[in-house]
């Protein structure tokens, strides 16, 4: 017999249906499952996408990107023993003009780029703690003038702290070494071949920097043995003792900035040690 509702009707077996029509409850039914879909969509795409490309880039490898190369420099060695010949001129007053040669001492920098890209070098920096000319206590004015153009001039009024900044066009292929060598001399007409120079120098790399080790350079066997036998003087008899101490207070001068280039330097050429020790020997006596 069949089963009727209250108010006579036959009666089916579904549930009371809920508040909204069918196709209200079916978009409230997606609404509340629509993150979830857009989150499995999303992930199935991106999974899609990265297989494709992995298949692309194992088709066609030469479409997959490569790290970007990069210059790798470091200072391989440094030599202070070297000396450049340069062409100059010497003014003999009253006798004209007469081309020679002149000797100027070289720091050597063999530089090595392990990187895979060129590397340029486009400056160096020189910062001095040293300086002097060796010659200085010696020098009488007058007499012949030379005069010659140095690859790297450093003015003559130089001082412990100076910096020179000397602009640099050099490049290093990726895996080699190549040497950058720099020759100093004074600045201004008068040439001078006996400066000595201690320093410290900077190379600006692209955009990084290299610094190469405190180094001394001059041309030792060119001057030591003239120097030393000037400053003999001092202990010979008959020298006006005013002379002889303002001559003893420069050669002093001179033993003091040697002996900073020896306390202060990674590298000091040959011969330089060996001539602070016969000075302040000279000094002493």
């Amino acid at each position: 017999m069949p089963v009727v509702n209250e108010t006579g009707n036959p009666a089916d077996d579904r549930p009371p249906a809920g508040p909204g029509t069918f196709w209200e409850r079916v978009q409230a039914s997606f609404e509340g499952h629509r993150v979830g879909v857009f989150l499995v969509g999303a992930t199935a795409v991106i999974g899609l996408l990265g297989a494709g490309a992995g298949l692309m880039f194992t088709l066609f490898p030469d479409l997959q990107p490569k790290p970007e190369k990069k210059s790798d420099v470091k200072v391989e060695n440094v030599a202070v023993g070297r000396s450049e010949e340069l062409h100059g001129q010497t003014e003999v007053p009253g006798a004209g003009t007469t081309k020679r040669d002149f000797s100027a001492p070289v720091l050597d920098v063999l530089l090595v780029n392990s990187g895979d890209s060129t590397a340029y070098v486009k400056s160096a920096e020189f910062t001095f703690f040293a300086a002097r000319d060796m010659n200085q206590c010696s020098r009488a004015g007058g007499g012949d003038i030379d005069s010659v153009r140095f690859p790297v001039e450093v003015p003559t009024d130089v001082k412990a702290g100076h910096r020179l900044v000397k602009p640099v066009f050099f490049k290093v292929d990726p895996h080699k070494g190549e040497s950058l060598a720099f020759a100093l001399g004074p600045a201004g007409d008068v040439a001078s071949e006996s400066w000595l120079y201690g320093f410290s120098l900077t190379l600006r790399v692209g955009s990084a920097s290299v610094t190469v080790a405190k180094s001394t350079v001059s041309n030792v066997p060119l001057w030591q043995e003239q120097v030393l036998r000037n400053a003999a003087r001092l202990t010979e008899s008959g020298m006006p003792e005013e002379e002889r101490e303002r001559d003893r207070q420069c050669y002093a001068t001179t033993l003091r900035t040697v002996q900073r280039a020896l306390d202060d330097s990674d590298h000091v050429p040959a011969g330089l040690e060996e001539f602070a020790v016969k000075l302040e020997a000279l000094l002493q006596t």
